[in-house]
């Protein structure tokens, strides 16, 4: 029967019953897009977790790092108790992201992910060799820096990776100035490492001056990166915490060596040097756990949002 034909009541229920048709498609296509959403930031709230596990793994590997370089450089001279208590803090931090990860199946999430967290793992299962070889004065500061610094890079690209999980604009921009900053941060633990060497030594190795100075200006590169996505929450939070006494005494020691006409001579005691960068350090980690708290706080309120939308 043509829709002419029809009689007008049955042509007011078919006319009526449209509209409720598409009402009830487009809410149950909304429903699908709520839950898919609460499933992404389900997701993202994991990983967000898991890197402020590794941010704190890596600042332990960090501080490891530079006590290491020291010891090297002073021939065990040096850094010799400093160095196995900072070993014992980077196990505490070891242990923590291990059992962390066992609580999460990171098979739900994209193969790049699981890919670069067990690439991250397998070179963290080499520091016990590594520790040995160092106590021992078996290797030089250049494989050991070497080692942490690839060891910490491979953990970093799983914090890259993790911003890419997310399709909200925000959460992905927020999430890149969290990877630029902690690259920054990076570079000032390997300057730590790479000034507590030459101290040690009171003189620069081959190639030294130029990686010292490569390392200021990629600092400063990854700060730039990161203001310029960062919302003006975080980049006030930075600029209110990197500042004072220990800051401005890395700034003056930096610019002894660096500025020095000769390869060594510098007058500035290891130890001292590896106190003051780690004070400034601190300052960092502190932003570093300021954009952790934050971000975590946000993607809760994004699956909060999706699942009363519901």
């Amino acid at each position: 029967m043509k829709f002419k034909d029809m009689k007008i009541k049955t042509k007011l229920i078919i006319l009526s019953a449209i509209p409720m048709f598409v009402i009830l498609v487009l809410s149950a296509l909304a429903v699908v897009q709520n839950y898919s959403k609460k499933v992404e930031y389900t997701k993202l709230e994991t990983v967000i977790k898991l890197n402020a596990k590794v941010s704190l793994l890596i600042h332990e590997t960090q501080k490891e790092r530079g006590a290491t370089a020291g010891f090297i450089g002073s021939k065990g001279k040096k850094f010799a108790v400093k160095l196995p208590n900072q070993r014992k803090l980077t196990d505490k931090k070891i242990a923590i992201l291990k059992k962390s990860l066992k609580n999460y199946n990171l098979n739900n999430y994209p193969k790049a992910i699981k890919e670069k967290i067990n690439i991250a793992l397998a070179k963290l299962s080499k520091i016990e060799k590594m520790r040995k070889d160092v106590t021992a004065l078996k290797i030089g500061a250049g494989v050991a820096i070497g080692y942490y610094t690839g060891m910490n890079a491979s953990f970093l690209d799983f914090v890259q990776v993790t911003a890419k999980l997310s399709t909200n604009i925000n959460e992905s921009r927020d999430l890149t100035a969290f990877y630029n900053f902690l690259m920054s941060k990076e570079r000032a633990g390997i300057e730590r490492a790479v000034g507590s060497n030459t101290f040690a030594r009171n003189k620069f190795l081959f190639g030294m001056k130029e990686k010292w100075t490569k390392l200021i200006t990629e600092q400063d590169a990854f700060i730039i990166s990161f203001k310029a996505s960062a919302k003006p929450s975080f980049i006030k939070f930075y600029n209110n915490t990197v500042k004072g006494k220990a800051v401005d005494e890395v700034n003056r020691m930096r610019e002894i060596p660096i500025g020095a006409k000769t390869i060594g001579g510098f007058g500035i005691e290891g130890g001292y040097w590896f106190t003051q960068i780690t004070k400034k350090i601190n300052k960092l980690k502190q932003v570093d756990d300021k954009l952790s708290q934050v971000l975590l706080s946000d993607v809760a309120e994004l699956k909060s949002n999706s699942l009363m939308m519901q």
